[in-house]
């Protein structure tokens, strides 16, 4: 059962069965928002300019999907045709980071389900 916490929040984490989740929090206030991804729709994500953000075992093309517009087309793309769950944890991190962690994640070989430290590099 993946465990999703946004940054080190003990008040913005959610443990979902099945199919992933994530745990999104704006620095330094808030909100926090969490979802299953077996809740069918995600919604969209709205990133800001400093956030923290846990997603543990989501499959890429729901996470493209609530990333609709944040992310680069060929990005999003990629994101929708590669049958990888995606594990991120970032903490107090920039939109642009973000993306450059996904890509990151999804240059891995389909089939694995890559783990990313707050430094980018793949854990084994």
């Amino acid at each position: 059962m993946p465990l999703c916490r946004a940054g080190n929040r003990s008040d913005c984490s959610i443990t979902c069965e099945g199919h992933g989740c994530y745990a999104y929090y704006r620095e330094p206030d808030g909100p926090c928002i969490t979802r299953c991804g077996n809740e069918g729709e995600l919604g969209i994500l709205r990133l800001h300019d400093s956030f923290s953000i846990s997603i543990g075992e989501l499959p890429s093309d729901q996470l493209a999907t609530a990333l609709h517009g944040y992310l680069p087309e060929e990005l999003s793309k990629r994101m929708r045709h590669t049958p990888i769950n995606i594990n991120l944890e970032l903490t107090e991190t920039s939109i642009e980071e973000f993306v450059e962690r996904l890509r990151a994640c999804v240059d891995i070989p389909s089939g694995s389900t890559p783990v990313l430290d707050q430094g980018g590099a793949a854990a084994a």
